[in-house]
């Protein structure tokens, strides 16, 4: 070894290096050759003794051996039709169907808080869910069919004290009938179970501001009122076919009296009323749709509690 290297820097001082650039070298020699050495000799030396090192496996954009096609593929399998039950299912499994984020976390949070679905279609419940999301995941859900779910509101209760049975009926529910979302005032809606005073006059100053409900789903959005109890009241709370709610008039309306509207803010008043002024001639209600900084959505809220 002693002759390899005092042979190097001969051949080193021939270049007219200094004795420092020629160590420096020299190690720089020496490391190089270790590494083809352990590059080529490596797996055969350490094999054996927990250092080898299967160097195709290395590589970044390699592909673990001990994950195969299969494996792979059951990790992202598509739910099988009919194999989800709303009552259970997850976000990531809502997610992977393609139903939309926002109205899985309102079904998550219409569950958590103890609502239940006893049929598909209960789905059309949850806020943000219409016919054409219904339609492109309801394959893909299925509820057994339950002895659990529970008597209508009316059906005595039968208790046993001191072994003397005897029946009673659910409290505020005795001789309920259907009755109009718009038109009940709070004694009627005290009588459904869940709501109190409180609930019921913010569920008609709520009613007031909208102008009146155009559909249920909007009893989900009053602020306290749980999804459970909404369920219960719409057991008997109706919509009148027909029914044309309170109308504000964008041509003669300020923008601070549109802006008063729940669904309407300030921002969005502002471009409502600048856009139908630059567009009067010949307005129809569909041309609020060419509004392109409010989305769709909110204009189909909007449209039916505005005139022009």
């Amino acid at each position: 070894m002693r002759f390899i290297i005092n042979l190097l820097r001969k051949l080193l001082s021939s270049f007219y290096f200094n004795s420092r650039e020629a160590s420096g070298f020299l190690l720089l020699s020496i490391l190089l050759i270790s590494y083809c050495f352990v590059l080529k000799w490596g797996d055969v030396l350490f094999k054996d003794k927990g250092f080898y090192v299967d160097y195709q496996y290395v590589a970044f954009d390699s592909v673990s051996s001990d994950v195969s096609a299969s494996d792979f593929e059951a990790k992202v399998k598509m739910p099988d039709i009919g194999s989800l039950d709303p009552n259970n299912v997850t976000f990531d499994e809502l997610k992977m169907i393609g139903f939309p984020e926002i109205e899985s976390k309102r079904l998550i949070k219409y569950r958590n808080s103890g609502g239940k679905f006893y049929d598909v279609s209960d789905l059309k419940k949850i806020y943000g869910v219409n016919d054409s999301v219904f339609m492109s995941v309801e394959k893909f859900f299925a509820i057994e069919k339950s002895s659990n779910k529970p008597k209508k509101l009316n059906e005595p209760v039968l208790a046993t004290v001191n072994n003397q049975e005897f029946s009673r009926e659910k409290k505020y529910k005795e001789h309920l009938t259907s009755f109009d979302l718009n038109t009940v005032d709070t004694t009627g809606l005290m009588k459904i179970n869940g709501i109190g005073s409180v609930l019921s006059k913010r569920i008609i100053k709520y009613r007031k501001s909208l102008g009146g409900f155009v559909s249920t789903n909007q009893l989900y959005e009053v602020w306290g009122l749980k999804p459970a109890v909404v369920d219960q009241l719409l057991i008997y709370g109706k919509i009148e076919d027909g029914f044309t709610p309170e109308r504000i008039n964008v041509s003669t309306s300020s923008i601070d009296s549109l802006a008063s509207h729940p669904y309407i803010s300030f921002k969005e008043a502002k471009l409502i009323k600048s856009f139908y002024e630059s567009n009067s001639q010949g307005f129809e209600r569909g041309n609020l749709y060419r509004i392109y900084a409010i989305d769709s959505v909110s204009i189909t809220r909007i449209l039916p509690y505005l005139t022009f």
